[in-house]
């Protein structure tokens, strides 16, 4: 876990790189989600990596306008 409002991950993805782990899934919202990226790479970390579909946008956590017939 991490701060949403936090410029600088290097020290998480460091932790994450050491794990050796196969892939990242990013959880979270702007701006933390480019920045977990961008850390990674600039310490050489090159596995894969996933967001969910909508996140990077705090819209996310708003209700729909309308609800779906169906």
């Amino acid at each position: 876990m991490y701060d949403k409002a936090a410029s600088d991950l290097t020290a998480e993805v460091t932790k994450i790189k050491a794990a050796n782990v196969q892939a990242i899934v990013n959880w979270s919202i702007e701006p933390a989600q480019a920045i977990v990226i961008k850390n990674a790479r600039q310490i050489g970390l090159k596995s894969p990596s996933s967001r969910a579909t909508g996140s990077g946008t705090s819209n996310t956590s708003k209700p729909p306008a309308r609800r779906p017939k169906g």
